[in-house]
């Protein structure tokens, strides 16, 4: 039935629009397109089939008699959570707002404190023009012949409180209440001990009582914030991100912050979710599964990993394989921004090439902007492969002043790193050195350096400036030398081949021309200059050849 079809989609739609305000807010980009997109499916679908009537069960919801939708997990349930607090059909009538919808969308993630107010009672009061609800009894009521059991209630006269009303069968199974009375270490060990060990069903109910009580009795609080590591160990294990996610929430809860005690057994909590133990189990743990976890949940667990992480990021990072896993522990490095340009120096200070190269690879791969200071800083590095990846690096990238940094590489002593400088020049494209290349070979300093040299910075002109160096090309290569000077012939030499690098059918007539010269000097430099051409065009049809 196209009814449901429809109802099955737009209920999707809601649940998905309310896990983007509960990870976002309502002023985050996706967030307001999400919800506009909702929207507009509603209007459409009150145009061709009139209000939209929701049946809510217990875990499911129903559209004319049919399911379209069932989470069984009371910690995050949408349904419970109605259902529960008395609500048994939800109403969307033709003619809704888009203001209307946000703020009913608000108030089902509205955190609720079941003494003083509940769901149903919030949807009445906020009395919408175009959204009705059926409500019956508020709450699941606990019979009153059902007496909690736990390790605790051997001894006499205690009372266990339980947070929040939940149904006789999750009673019995729920075994580590909230108690109002102050534990020895003994009983907190054991308590300890029970979490450990914890199903994940019981595991949730447990986490939700204390997400919806207020703080009554803080030293509970206190030892179930002792336990969040094992927990999150426990949960981990199980594959059970949303039960991670619970214990974040909890625990960056504003009522919790302002209290001591829990806000320093917190932080110790992060520097769990930052350790070794856990990031990298983690991080394997969401790479196997990416498609099949909700990555908005993996996510927000993310957002409590700081710079800590980046060493064992690095090290996973480093004996990965794929381009995905790599490319995403990249990704999570650089997000980190200048913390993680301090550890890559840290790298280089320790001196391991290979990690020093590692660094490098990730810096070209995620493209991180403002590393101008640290690639900079490998020009002086002992070997001789950093230093010319951080030159390719610094091109690539296009960082910082470049015609700054690779003017010290031209000119540093070593000839092999000043060689090396110009074809990755050439190698990258990099368009911005034309004219400086062309300074350094029209300068009077340009004769002193060796051959081998002068035709890599000739050869990267050419490749750069291609048919706009041709009027250059041919005036140095007619050029008269009545003296004889070496530095004229090799210049005509060098001229010749550029053209013949070149290879267009401009700079071929030019060469062409020359060979058939009278003058010796220059016929036999154009013949050099149609052997680089021929065996440029002979070595282009070989390399295609072999990919075919």
């Amino acid at each position: 039935m196209a009814v449901v079809e429809e109802a099955k989609t737009l209920f999707q739609q809601i649940i998905k629009t309310i896990k983007s305000l509960q990870m976002y807010g309502s002023s985050h980009p996706s967030v307001q397109e999400v919800h506009q997109s909702l929207f507009t499916n509603l209007e459409d679908y009150s145009l061709r089939f009139g209000e939209l009537s929701l049946e809510i069960k217990q875990f499911s919801v129903f559209c004319d008699g049919e399911e379209i939708y069932k989470d069984e997990d009371r910690s995050s349930s949408l349904p419970y959570r109605l259902f529960s607090d008395g609500i048994r059909m939800v109403i969307f009538h033709p003619g809704i707002t888009a203001e209307e919808l946000k703020d009913f969308l608000h108030l089902l993630i509205k955190e609720v404190k079941p003494q003083e107010e509940d769901l149903a009672t919030l949807i009445w009061e906020s009395d919408f023009g175009h959204i009705t609800c059926d409500i019956v009894q508020q709450g699941v009521e606990v019979p009153e012949e059902v007496e909690p059991v736990d390790y605790l209630s051997e001894k006499p006269g205690e009372k266990i409180h339980l947070a929040y009303p939940i149904e006789e069968d999750e009673l019995r199974k729920f075994n580590i209440p909230i108690s109002e009375v102050a534990l020895n270490d003994e009983e907190i060990s054991h308590l300890k001990d029970e979490v450990a060990t914890l199903e994940r069903s019981v595991f949730h109910d447990f986490i939700v009582s204390f997400e919806r009580s207020p703080i009554t009795n803080e030293q509970s609080y206190i030892i179930f914030f002792d336990g969040l590591t094992t927990l999150a160990q426990q949960l981990l294990s199980l594959g059970d991100l949303e039960g991670i996610a619970r214990l974040i929430r909890l625990g960056t809860h504003e009522e919790f912050k302002v209290k001591e005690p829990l806000r320093l057994r917190f932080e110790k909590f992060v520097e769990y979710i930052n350790s070794k133990d856990f990031v990298e189990p983690f991080i394997k743990y969401i790479i196997n599964n990416w498609r099949s976890i909700d990555q908005t949940i993996a996510k927000e667990i993310m957002s409590l990993q700081d710079e800590r992480s980046i060493p064992i990021l690095f090290q996973i990072y480093r004996v990965s394989k794929g381009y995905d896993l790599e490319h995403f522990l990249a990704r999570r490095m650089v997000n980190f921004g200048e913390a993680c340009i301090k550890f890559f120096e840290k790298i280089v200070a320790e001196g391991e090439e290979d990690d020093v190269l590692t660094t490098l690879k990730i810096i070209t791969d995620t493209e991180i902007k403002n590393t101008t200071d640290f690639l900079v800083s490998l020009f002086s590095f002992p070997s001789p492969e950093v230093k010319m990846k951080a030159i390719e690096t610094m091109i690539a990238l296009g960082e910082g002043d470049a015609i700054s940094n690779i003017s010290r590489l031209i000119n540093d002593p070593n000839e092999s790193v000043r060689t090396a400088t110009v074809k990755a020049i050439a190698r990258f494209n990099a368009k911005k050195f034309i004219e400086y290349l062309f300074e350094i070979i029209t300068g009077d300093d340009f004769k002193d350096r060796i051959y081998e040299e002068k035709r890599a910075f000739v050869f990267a002109y050419c490749d750069l400036a291609k048919d706009l160096a041709i009027p250059f090309l041919e005036k140095t290569l007619n050029k008269w030398n009545p003296m004889k000077a070496t530095a004229v012939e090799e210049m005509r030499n060098l001229a010749a081949l550029g053209l013949g690098r070149i290879g267009s059918s401009e700079s071929l007539s030019i060469i062409l021309k020359g060979s058939k010269s009278r003058r010796k000097a220059l016929r036999e430099a154009a013949v050099r200059g149609l052997k680089l051409f021929e065996k440029r065009g002979r070595d282009d049809r070989e390399g295609t050849e072999k990919e075919g």
